[in-house]
């Protein structure tokens, strides 16, 4: 694969002329960049030549915690997986009209961000409402979020990994409209204390909330239908998980403190608070 470094990024040629763009973690924070804009360029040259910014890497700019201030300037098309986790300094983000595709969890571990903005010409996202967040603007899916987000109404789904470590996101009410919190959506949270689902909600995915260790109650709607594996894992603090009443799939019998999968009599989901109780036929995986 032939690559190159121009003005400290390195760039992978993908077609003839535009590349993928990343740059190696820098690992101090000088005084004299520390309210400085980090532009990330739709352009780059290269030997006599210019290349087109048309993706920033995978894990692309993960662990520079020299960037405070983000744009992504105009032209570049596609952010991909892990592209700034663990920018711990990280504060404001501004996403340019051509970006059309967002990977999962670009943003984990992001304890310091607070503003996202995104072009309103823009026609594949949008950050509504002053939300502070990522939207799919077609499905309404909240891709990406911080601690400074607000999930408007119009939203029916947390998208994968939309909150991932989050650090400083202590509590959070989920609108009504919401029907679908997909897996790992505010996985490693760590200082999530309470969190409302709205009676919307249907699915609720593989680790959803894993790793939020300050969590320490949780009521499931009586309109969830589906319940990934893995779901309270690392939760080490909760001890009080209540399904509705009128739930056709789940329960929380004789306040057992779990969920558990009412036609199979299944366990799913469990926590240092559960009793294990007659008639409970199966540990689910993980559970």
């Amino acid at each position: 694969t032939r690559s190159f470094v121009a003005n400290g990024f390195e760039c992978k040629i993908l077609t003839d002329s535009t590349v993928s763009i990343s740059r190696m973690p820098v690992a101090y924070l000088t005084d004299a960049m520390t309210d400085s804009v980090f532009h990330i360029p739709a352009f780059v040259e290269y030997d006599g030549k210019t290349y087109q910014v048309r993706e920033i890497a995978e894990r692309g700019f993960t662990g520079n915690n020299n960037i405070k201030h983000l744009v992504i300037d105009e032209g570049i098309k596609a952010i991909n997986s892990w592209a700034f986790t663990c920018c711990y300094n990280l504060e404001s983000v501004r996403i340019p009209a051509s970006l059309s595709f967002i990977d999962y969890d670009i943003f984990g571990g992001c304890h310091n961000l607070k503003s996202i903005v995104v072009n309103p010409a823009n026609k594949v996202f949008d950050s509504r409402d002053n939300c502070n967040a990522i939207i799919e603007t077609e499905f309404n899916i909240l891709v990406a979020g911080c601690g400074g987000s607000s999930i408007p109404s119009s939203v029916t789904t947390i998208g994968e990994g939309a909150f991932a470590s989050c650090r400083f996101l202590e509590s959070i009410t989920i609108p009504e409209g919401v029907t679908q919190i997909r897996e790992s959506a505010f996985i490693s949270c760590i200082e999530l204390k309470s969190i409302s689902l709205p009676q919307s909600l249907e699915d609720i995915e593989d680790g959803a909330f894993g790793g939020c260790e300050s969590l320490q109650s949780i009521v499931i709607p009586k309109n969830v239908g589906f319940i990934g594996k893995c779901l309270f894992r690392y939760c080490n603090q909760l001890v009080s998980i209540t399904v509705e009443k009128g739930n056709k799939y789940y329960d929380s019998r004789q306040n057992c403190n779990a969920i558990i999968e009412t036609e199979s009599n299944k366990l799913v989901a469990a926590c240092a608070g559960t009793r294990l109780i007659e008639g409970v036929e199966e540990i689910g995986r993980e559970a």
